[in-house]
């Protein structure tokens, strides 16, 4: 899913909570409305540290580049590259997140708006016949790519 989209989905999300819970304000609000959207700076760290390459539109066009060579594939073929490490999509972060949540308000916004973001994600992988442990798992995508190879 595209940030545009995630963006815009984000504020819909958040607008209904805060319709049903206006408890949490105009901050919380936004909170959650940039936790849905922002999670995604994974996507750009991971451009910056493969790449070596700073440039926000370079890592766009080489994610969308990637995104629309992969769906062309079978499932099978697909098996054969590598994942990307996304750091705040695994259940790793979500634990974090969930710990943190436990203590603070603040940090339960912001699992709010990444649960919201994966929900997305999760119906994307699913709509377009990816693995589900895609964006699962940060720890499993970096014992699954072992030595298999880049995409791009």
């Amino acid at each position: 899913m595209y940030p545009v989209q995630h963006l815009v989905l984000g504020i819909i999300f958040a607008g209904f909570v805060f319709y049903f819970f206006p408890i949490i304000g105009f901050i919380g609000f936004w909170i959650i409305v940039l936790s849905s959207f922002l999670i995604d700076v994974d996507h750009y760290f991971f451009y910056a540290w493969k790449k070596r390459d700073l440039n926000l539109k370079n890592a766009y066009e080489w994610f969308d580049e990637k995104v629309k060579n992969m769906r062309h594939f079978p499932r099978s073929e697909k098996k054969k590259y590598k994942y990307e490490i996304m750091i705040f999509h695994g259940i790793e972060f979500w634990i974090l997140l969930f710990l943190l949540a436990y203590f603070s308000n603040f940090f339960f916004l912001i699992f709010m708006g990444v649960i919201f973001h994966m929900i997305l994600d999760f119906t994307a992988i699913v709509y377009f016949n990816e693995p589900l442990l895609l964006k699962s798992s940060t720890i499993y995508s970096l014992i699954r790519n072992g030595n298999k190879k880049d995409l791009l």
